[in-house]
């Protein structure tokens, strides 16, 4: 059995409106030698059916179907699966390049690294824009820090020797399906310095601005995600080395609950008063900081005025 070079995973729910063109990408790369693993998770329209019919017609080509346990449950199990000497993500509503998987494979065997992380687009209805990363330095600190601020979190711009997951015990978090891949690229990345960069774009992100778009649908239970994100931050990384970091993290949740009115004045003090001083001193812009501060010491009512009329 000749072992594919490298395992590329897409984890489906309810995606049949976009997965024809993510498949179709996969299935036109210039590089051949890979495996392609399908999980449909628990979709309920005929996503699952697409896959099937996919794996008649390609021999590479793997499907699973489980129970509904989001992203992170299903990304775990892909890998648990798969055979690739390296792996890839692929979320099934974006498409590639068809030179992606190419381009990647050389560079990771030049440079013999774990990671090789590049540049991504964003596209919307009307256009599309090309997002540079250039990460500075290469070095563990400037990654985590940049991954904290500035850098791309996602797993899909970014080529994995999928024995690392194993090798250093990294796997998803269990019910975690906000920034999961964030925290896995963090606890990477602590893990190895053999990393490197390749200023091309191949992934094309797509954002939508339709009624499925998550910021349009942020009720309590999202901001729950938020919050288990947050918990699963802080034992994650070192927070006092990378302080402001985190506490820009802590700006960005609090903000994003304050602009979306999921929490009573008191609830927000309970959730984010204990936070005070990382807030002053959080790396984020001066509104959200303002914000954010004036509600957790009571005048959250005062500030959603100011907030309607800045909008």
């Amino acid at each position: 059995m000749n072992l594919p070079k490298i395992s590329v995973i897409v984890a489906i729910y309810n995606a049949e409106k976009y997965l024809h063109k993510c498949i179709n990408s996969i299935l036109s790369q210039s590089f051949e030698e890979f495996e392609l693993i399908l999980v449909d998770d628990g979709s309920v329209d005929d996503s699952g059916k697409i896959c099937e019919e996919y794996a008649k017609i390609d021999s590479r080509i793997r499907v699973y179907h489980k129970i509904n346990e989001g992203v992170a449950s299903a990304r775990q199990f892909a890998i648990s699966q798969a055979y690739g000497t390296y792996s890839i993500y692929v979320d099934a509503d974006d498409w590639i390049e068809p030179n992606m998987l190419y381009e990647l494979y050389q560079k990771s065997e030049e440079d013999n690294c774990d990671i090789l992380m590049c540049d991504y687009y964003v596209n919307h209805d009307s256009y599309e824009k090309y997002i540079k990363q250039d990460p500075v330095y290469l070095d563990t600190n400037s990654l985590i820090s940049g991954l904290l601020t500035h850098l791309h979190g996602s797993l899909c711009n970014k080529m994995i020797r999928l024995s690392c997951y194993k090798d250093y015990q990294v796997t998803f978090d269990e019910g975690l399906n906000y920034c999961e891949d964030l925290i896995v690229c963090l606890k990477m990345f602590q893990k190895t310095s053999k990393i490197s960069y390749l200023p091309k774009a191949y992934y094309h992100y797509v954002q939508t601005l339709d009624g499925n778009s998550i910021t349009r649908n942020y009720t309590y239970v999202t901001y729950l995600q938020r919050k288990l994100f947050l918990n699963i931050l802080s034992k994650t990384i070192d927070k006092s080395l990378y302080y402001k970091e985190y506490s820009g993290q802590i700006v960005l949740v609090a903000y994003e609950a304050f602009c979306h009115n999921v929490l009573t004045s008191r609830d927000y003090k309970n959730e984010f008063g204990k936070y005070k001083y990382e807030i002053i001193n959080s790396n984020s812009n001066l509104k959200m900081k303002l914000f954010v501060y004036l509600s957790v010491i009571g005048l959250q009512k005062i500030c959603y005025r100011l907030y309607s009329l800045l909008r």
